[in-house]
């Protein structure tokens, strides 16, 4: 098969857990002997190899504008598939690239769009953003081949909403954990010695909620806040500027690769504070390196994490920094807590078995049975 996946800003992942999808799909379905083209935009570019673990990386550019990055260059990007005849089915990943859908009506190219849940509900959007979002759902009704959800609510709300029985594909993880080494000794630890969160630093992630909890506790715990922003630097400098008298909070700015998993596989506890979000790669990747998890008890998130860890009142830093001390006062649970969350990812999260779902997607409307 030839596949393009298109809708996040591309390969190596260099942004944050959705990219990270690209990548890992990407890398294997090319191992099974499948072209995989990889649309990437400019902006966000950090190679100009035109191949990267064997995809095919086709560089575009778009609108840097918060609400019209993505659509623009999606735009761009299905146009380029139809003057090159570069692949057979195109895998848009966010609800919002329906729009440019209609541009395939009249093509053979076949389209599938991934949901990770209901954007139109989150708070980084404004209202016309959240009016267009939600009008993009009917689109994938009308003109997508089909549509595939990341996580148990999406579904359910599709299969109520328009009677679709959407097939419910999660993401993976990775199980290979990395011992305390530079990435975490440059901020003076040792692993073991600090709560972690990852996340892009804006309002639906949560970042303000964990913090307020973490000034709440009565802990030697250092907080590792790992990410930041392109969007939203106000709110995310705003949130920097309140706890900047704290040594304890460690803002480390965007990290990947080694550093990500480094700082993944040592925590003592990670935090997954999230408002709003489909199946969050990050939950599922701390899941994997058997981390203790408290999370956000947002729908999408209690159905991915179910008994794997422990939910906290939504969006309540005090329910959280509750939490968070009674399992730091009794640390045999946080022993149980990780062992609970890694054998959750090996029963439910393996990448090899995912990519061979997303195949018979593929397969399946390219030649329907």
């Amino acid at each position: 098969m030839r596949i393009a996946f298109l809708g996040n800003r591309g390969v190596p992942a260099n942004f944050g857990g959705s990219d990270t999808i690209f990548e890992q799909l990407g890398e294997r379905l090319v191992t099974r002997d499948h072209k995989v083209v990889v649309y990437c935009r400019k902006h966000f570019s950090s190679t100009d190899e035109k191949y990267y673990k064997g995809i095919e990386r086709v560089v575009l550019p778009s609108l840097n504008k918060f609400n019209f990055d993505t659509i623009t260059h999606s735009f761009l990007s299905t146009l380029h598939v139809l003057l090159t005849d570069k692949v057979d089915v195109l895998n848009f990943h966010g609800i919002g690239n329906s729009f440019v859908l209609p541009l395939l009506i009249f093509s053979k190219k076949k389209s599938v769009v991934l949901i990770d849940g209901p954007d139109w509900k989150r708070p980084k959007w404004n209202i016309f953003a959240k009016f267009m979002l939600r009008l993009s759902v009917n689109f994938a009704i009308w003109f997508a081949d089909e549509i595939i959800a990341d996580n148990a609510p999406i579904h359910d709300w599709f299969k109520e909403r328009f009677q679709k029985d959407t097939p419910l594909i999660y993401y993976g993880a990775d199980f290979n954990k990395i011992p305390p080494g530079n990435n975490l000794s440059k901020w003076g630890l040792i692993g073991n010695d600090y709560i972690l969160f990852v996340a892009m630093m804006v309002p639906d992630k949560g970042p303000d909620i964990i913090l307020e909890a973490y000034s709440k506790l009565n802990t030697d715990k250092k907080l590792l806040m790992v990410g930041d922003t392109h969007y939203h630097k106000d709110y995310y400098y705003a949130l920097k500027e309140r706890y900047s008298d704290n040594p304890k909070v460690i803002f480390t700015g965007f990290q990947y690769g080694d550093a990500y998993r480094e700082y993944m596989s040592n925590a003592y506890i990670y935090v997954h504070p999230f408002r709003s979000d489909g199946t969050s790669p990050s939950l599922l990747q701390s899941m994997a390196l058997g981390n203790c998890i408290v999370a956000n008890s947002a729908e999408e998130t209690s159905a991915a994490l179910e008994d794997g860890g422990i939910l906290f009142e939504k969006d309540s830093p005090d329910s959280l920094a509750e939490k968070l001390q009674f399992l730091m006062d009794n640390p045999n649970l946080i022993i149980e807590y990780q062992s609970r969350s890694l054998s959750l990812a090996k029963r439910k999260y393996d990448w090899e078995e995912i990519v061979t779902q997303y195949e018979n997607v593929f397969k399946n409307v390219i030649q329907p049975e």
